[in-house]
């Protein structure tokens, strides 16, 4: 998962971090494919447990990015739920992760932060046996000092991009609270054959009519087998409603690209 962590200014002008929401993101080769903002999701029927998760592996991971060859494991995890203490602890463990991360990043030597913007800070959750008594724990995997691929969805799911966010803070405007607003998921739009030049979009119009799909196409000029030439960014009343309207939105697309 990726935890979009924020170094601005306060309104004494001193550097601070600030965290969205925890983005969770699958991937069957070595780009991202799919992620969805929150990354646990309180069950509305039952407010004691999280939304089931699917992760990589899951039933929805293998409809949104079909395996070429043979997985190499599958999360225990799918399907289940998580009691909301738990998840509580865990959301709270990637904050004091990432926070951790960024911090030692930007420290000077007297203490003070020198550094601003956003931080896409790549997270490996285990959650563990925990009918057993093993706790959660939260790994560091790597960091980029920009917008993460993986948070093009609080394009649509928080009151600030990551965009926003990174403009606001290395120009030092205000910013006094990361909202979101509903929960989203992103599913990229891959090219399928190569060295095609100025590909056509024929399925605008068919992706475009399900409710809550906006598109961001990037206006490559040229294909290769498996390019991402664009997103699809979707809400839903949950993040398993918006992926699965991304996930059908970003394949229409992918089957109308028109290589001439």
């Amino acid at each position: 998962m990726t935890e979009l962590t924020l170094a601005h200014l306060d309104e004494n002008g001193e550097a601070k971090i600030s965290f969205c929401k925890p983005v969770a993101h699958v991937r069957s080769g070595t780009h991202y494919h799919v992620s969805w903002q929150p990354f646990l999701e309180r069950d509305p029927s039952d407010s004691q447990y999280t939304l089931p998760i699917h992760g990589y592996g899951s039933e929805l991971h293998l409809k949104e990015d079909p395996p070429k060859n043979e997985l190499l494991w599958r999360s225990s995890w799918n399907n289940k739920k998580i009691p909301i203490d738990i998840a509580e602890k865990i959301e709270k463990q990637i904050y004091e992760v990432a926070g951790k991360v960024v911090t030692e990043l930007l420290k000077t030597n007297n203490g003070k932060l020198r550094g601003l913007g956003i931080f896409g800070c790549e997270l490996f959750v285990k959650i563990g046996d925990i009918d057993n008594g093993e706790k959660p724990i939260v790994y560091f995997n790597e960091i980029s000092p920009r917008p993460h691929d993986t948070g093009m969805v609080t394009l649509v799911t928080q009151d600030l991009s990551e965009m926003a966010l990174h403009v606001r803070a290395i120009l030092g405007l205000p910013i006094p609270k990361i909202h979101l607003h509903t929960p989203g998921a992103s599913h990229v739009v891959l090219a399928r054959k190569t060295s095609y030049w100025s590909p056509g979009y024929t399925n605008i119009w068919s992706a475009l009519k399900i409710p809550g799909i906006h598109l961001r196409l990037f206006g490559k000029p040229v294909t290769y087998h498996e390019r991402r030439m664009g997103v699809v960014l979707a809400l839903g009343t949950n993040t398993i409603e918006a992926r699965e309207k991304a996930m059908i939105a970003a394949h229409t697309l992918e089957e109308g690209i028109l290589y001439e």
